[in-house]
């Protein structure tokens, strides 16, 4: 018999073709995903990946074990779906994946709110800015900026949230603030790479000021933060993250293809458990009490009077907030 956990170890390796990665993507270092690739080889007395120098190659053996386990692995994950659509009570833990921008505005506030109307259920934020995959069980709600991505799951569009620029009180005195888009290509900005940077915010920067100085980078929401409030230079920020910072200054208002959704979805298997019933009538509820901020409209704009904030949607997200949609809206009503 093989310790059935292996399974994922193999499937990993498969996938990514290195033990480094493998480790990375199930969050164990790479000496443990080896011990237990060899623990599954020993146990079925057979080869499954050649090594070699560019990283591991399945043999024909592996290969032909290749769909099986794939088969095996998506029943584990049906059968601990299943068994968490059964439970029928307000209590025990309920997994919500987020990313890093959204935790650190709203959602920890959101959390604390619902923990206590309902303080039999623990609430568990795993933070990640890559989609987390809900039908693996590694979370059972995602509230996602954006369009809703996968077409499998189940959800509802809870609001738009807009971006706007912000800069530090000493950056502004020192070198000005710009007043249009277009001021930005002769000012400093905090640029995006790695997981962020090819978010909408990230490629309308790129757009309207192709030559503006980039000062440093960031990867994360946070690095945008904390960098702007170090005066490194201008950055894009959610405004519900840089209005709530006194110590900045919104110096460009959001625009047009600054707008984006926000989604809260589930995996269909689970969408009538009590529990995912009620955080998602919880945050519909609870959203609307925010969306100004959400918009930007908690700060003075700085256009005139005959020129309000512009906070208009994107084609991709004219639903209403709060209608029951997802990708198979039907199935929430």
């Amino acid at each position: 018999m093989i310790d059935w956990n292996d399974l994922r170890f193999f499937l990993a390796v498969a996938s990514a073709g290195n033990t480094a990665a493998a480790g990375r993507q199930l969050g164990v270092n790479q000496s443990t995903v080896v011990r237990r690739i060899t623990a599954m080889e020993e146990a079925l007395r057979l080869r499954l990946f050649n090594r070699k120098r560019d990283g591991y190659r399945l043999t024909p053996e592996g290969e032909a074990l290749l769909q099986e386990a794939t088969a095996v692995e998506a029943a584990v994950q049906a059968l601990t779906r299943r068994a968490a659509a059964l439970d029928s009570a307000f209590t025990g833990s309920l997994r919500v994946t987020t990313a890093e921008g959204m935790a650190l505005g709203l959602v920890p506030q959101l959390l604390n709110e619902f923990h206590r109307q309902y303080p039999g259920i623990r609430v568990h934020l795993l933070i990640e800015d890559r989609y987390n995959d809900l039908s693996d069980g590694q979370a059972e709600i995602a509230l996602r900026a954006g369009p809703p991505g996968d077409g499998s799951l189940v959800g509802r569009k809870l609001s738009d949230q807009s971006w706007a620029i912000y800069g530090s009180g000493s950056y502004v005195e020192r070198w000005g603030s710009p007043t249009t888009p277009h001021d930005l290509n002769v000012h400093r900005l905090i640029g995006f790479e790695g997981s962020i940077e090819d978010i909408t915010p990230a490629r309308w920067l790129r757009a309207v000021a192709p030559d503006c100085e980039i000062a440093c980078r960031s990867n994360s929401v946070l690095g945008l933060l904390l960098a702007v409030q170090s005066g490194f230079g201008l950055a894009l920020l959610p405004c519900q993250i840089g209005d709530a910072e006194a110590d900045l200054v919104r110096v460009i208002d959001p625009q047009p293809g600054l707008t984006s959704g926000f989604w809260i979805l589930t995996h269909p298997d689970l969408h009538k458990r009590p529990k995912i019933r009620a955080f998602f009538d919880f945050m519909v509820e609870e959203i609307a009490k925010h969306r100004a901020l959400l918009l930007g409209q908690t700060r003075p704009s700085r256009a005139s009077a005959e020129q309000p904030v512009m906070a208009g949607r994107t084609s991709s997200d004219a639903e209403s907030p709060g209608s029951i949609r997802s990708v198979d809206a039907d199935r929430l009503t």
